[in-house]
């Protein structure tokens, strides 16, 4: 039995309805008979943060990730606060150098974080673990405004939640 990192985002008055709809809908369309179903049902509830500014979602997730996978690894200079990135210059595929080149632009942004949004971070990381919680925060406006557009939602009162965890399979 292992576990998978989850996106998922949910529309609601709150987060606590967005993440009631989100695992509704994982139980629909994964079924109510497998419990290890790899989905935000899975989970043991959520907690919210406020997400950096000056990140996209792909890119917060991407950084708990590595906070998650390099505290027990050599791959985080804790004195700097920074991960470390190995300088490489051949590439499998395309794909390969673009994961690298998105990595590298992560972490140009991470060294212009503040302390304060490195320890929402590092905290968040800590906390979202298998058959834990999973984390929530609100969308941008910009994001909310084209699922608002997507799915005829326009003077619904609510607004977009993103949802991030591991789930277990």
């Amino acid at each position: 039995m292992g576990a998978w990192a989850f996106t998922d985002e949910a529309f609601g008055k709150d987060a606590t309805e967005a993440y009631g709809c989100a695992v509704s809908d994982a139980l629909i369309g994964y079924g109510h008979q497998d419990g290890y179903n790899g989905t935000i049902s899975t989970t043991a509830g959520f907690f919210t943060v406020v997400k950096p500014k000056s990140l996209t979602n792909g890119e917060f997730t991407q950084a708990i990730v590595w906070a998650q996978s390099d505290m027990e690894s050599t791959m985080w200079d804790f004195g700097l606060n920074v991960p470390v990135l190995k300088q490489r210059r051949k590439f499998a595929s395309d794909g390969d150098r673009a994961y690298y080149h998105s990595e590298r632009a992560l972490l140009t942004k991470w060294k212009r974080l503040t302390s304060a949004e490195k320890k929402v971070i590092m905290d968040t990381a800590r906390t979202v673990q298998k058959w834990g919680p999973c984390v929530a925060w609100r969308a941008d406006r910009r994001q909310e405004t084209t699922y608002r557009e997507r799915f005829d939602l326009k003077g619904k009162r609510g607004g977009l939640w993103y949802f991030f965890g591991w789930a277990v399979c």
